[in-house]
């Protein structure tokens, strides 16, 4: 396939591969040819205005191939620059088109939706949301996934949902509340969101704000200079540069400047929040089999708050020509939240024993996976630590998700006496990957279960805040393990009593992220927010923004 229509066609429908995409990034160079692609796109879109009436909220996939194809979209690299180059031509070439008669300056366009995840919903928004569609002034409410929107100026703006955003014209916008990123290019300069308070006046440069009635608004910048002023004047503006921090938590507050390290490769809070979403608490210790790198037999930590890494050893007994050993997988399908690999676990003999205890033993606690079984007829591990006598698990039982915790010198919990809080999921629970956290509250001899942000459980002793039921551990000196048990066996998994864990085995299913929060108990709102921070924009949306520079 040589022809460039042709490979403009592909594109369109998602089906280019490595070698159509070099070849169709290497023709957009001319640019006549990005005058020719902007074209086809902009009719192609057209007609597909015309033969399906999209003003349809939330906005769901049609048969007939668009514009919107993720694969294609989502091309980094030169292909990605050349499309993203190639559409700003729409706006030179190709405006919406108004009637002599009726000029009006608030219809004219004055930014277009230049992308949006699969899971996008947008609400009370006046104008069409469809891909290519003109934006004249006027909000954009967002209220779940991502969106991406490009102004005539060529700054581009992503909104992470839920999101209140107002084009205000060409080249300014104001943020209500929500979460957006910002690339501006040079030619941009000059770029500014306003909020309740504060008006952030760009240079040339890629900056993050997030604001909330309650509190407040925070800018950091990644790159070049950001003024900051305050709308009602009285005081002189401030200048941020790369790697400097700006909040306030109200209007009557004294604004802050901090500093943090712009570098992919630090364990600064900004890379965090850089790769996982903004909202997101720090963990202790990360594992995300997105970053997972170095040999395939183990899976070591994406340390956040410190250096020392931590590894995952995966293990398995080989049956004929299979390894049962879990290994990492790259993602295909659909799913609400952008998850490209994940570590697969086989069950029978797969495991992951970590190669030091996880510290902070007499501490609280938070755990978080995110994890995809294949199923809800086993007995499984999703993740173990300590043994029967002082330890606790999580574990599919069939269909209930249970938080398991036994510490034998607790009067409570002596004997065959154990703490467990339960959760009964179902088939529509697993059809997508979903958010699991433990906390483990022993302030207040309290264990509480979540999925998807929300609360489904919570147990504590009888005689929780007296002696008999002061919870002081979670997990003696036995090994952890992760999706199977430790390396003494079932005999002695965390939380088991008396033995009636068994006949439990390790975990069938997909395991992509672990999150170990060291004595920190993540309040509903950390986690509700956490789980937010993963449905956003993916991470590839903000390479392309990036190599397209």
């Amino acid at each position: 396939m040589n022809d460039p229509l042709e490979l403009i066609e592909a594109w369109q429908q998602g089906t280019l591969n490595d070698q159509q995409a070099a070849a169709l990034a290497e023709w957009l160079r001319d640019p006549v040819h990005a005058e020719t692609f902007a074209r086809e796109a902009f009719i192609h879109q057209r007609l597909r205005d015309v033969l399906h009436n999209t003003d349809v909220y939330p906005i769901e996939a049609h048969n007939t191939p668009t514009m919107r194809r993720r694969r294609s979209i989502w091309f980094t690299g030169a292909l990605a620059a050349a499309i993203l180059l190639a559409v700003s031509v729409w706006f030179v070439f190709y405006p919406v088109a108004e009637k002599p008669t009726q000029v009006n300056s608030l219809a004219m366009p004055v930014a277009m939706l230049s992308d949006y995840s699969a899971d996008a919903v947008f609400t009370g928004t006046s104008q069409p949301m469809n891909l290519g569609e003109g934006l004249s002034m006027g909000p954009v409410r967002l209220a779940s996934g991502g969106a991406q929107v490009m102004f005539k100026s060529g700054a581009v703006v992503d909104l992470i949902g839920p999101c209140e955003f107002e084009l205000t014209g060409p080249n300014r916008g104001h943020l209500t509340s929500g979460y957006v990123s910002v690339f501006v290019p040079s030619g941009a300069a000059g770029f500014t969101i306003e909020t309740a308070s504060q008006r952030f006046i760009d240079m040339g440069t890629r900056f993050i704000l997030w604001t909330t009635p309650a509190d407040g608004a925070t800018l950091h910048v990644l790159e070049g200079m950001v003024m900051v002023e305050d709308r009602a004047g009285g005081s002189s503006g401030q200048t941020l540069r790369r790697g400097q921090a700006w909040s306030r938590a109200n209007t009557s507050a004294p604004s802050q400047i901090s500093s943090f390290v712009v570098d992919d490769q630090s364990p600064a809070r900004l890379n965090f929040e850089y790769h996982f979403g903004m909202g997101m608490t720090m963990p202790t210790f990360n594992w995300d089999a997105s970053l997972a790198g170095g040999e395939p037999s183990t899976w070591s930590s994406h340390s956040a708050q410190t250096g020392r890494p931590l590894s995952w050893h995966l293990r398995g007994l080989p049956t004929g020509e299979r390894d049962t050993a879990p290994a990492f997988v790259d993602v295909t399908g659909s799913s609400s939240l952008p998850i490209t690999r994940a570590c697969r676990f086989a069950g029978g003999f797969a495991s992951a024993v970590i190669e030091h205890t996880l510290p902070g033993r007499n501490e609280n606690m938070t755990l978080e996976l995110v994890v995809k079984p294949t199923d809800l007829l086993g007995r499984e591990i999703l993740f173990e630590a300590g043994g029967d006598a002082n330890g606790f698990s999580l574990l599919l039982d069939g269909v209930d998700l249970k938080l398991r915790l036994d510490e034998d010198n607790v009067a409570d919990l002596a004997d065959d006496r154990f703490l467990e809080a339960t959760h009964r999921l179902s088939d529509r629970d697993i059809a997508d990957y979903m958010q699991i956290a433990a906390v483990i509250d022993l302030d207040n001899d309290r264990i509480e279960l979540f999925v998807n942000g929300r609360s489904v459980a919570a147990a504590q002793p009888p005689h929780h805040g007296t002696p008999a039921g002061n919870l002081r551990g979670w997990g003696g000196g036995n090994t952890d393990a992760l999706g199977s048990a430790n390396a003494y066996g079932n005999e002695n998994i965390g939380g088991d009593d008396q033995d009636d864990l068994r006949d439990f085995t390790a975990f069938d299913g997909w395991i992509t992220a672990v999150r170990f929060y060291q004595n920190q108990c993540l309040t509903p709102k950390q986690i509700q927010s956490n789980y937010q921070a993963m449905r956003r924009v993916p991470r590839a949306r903000a390479t392309l923004l990036k190599e397209s520079k």
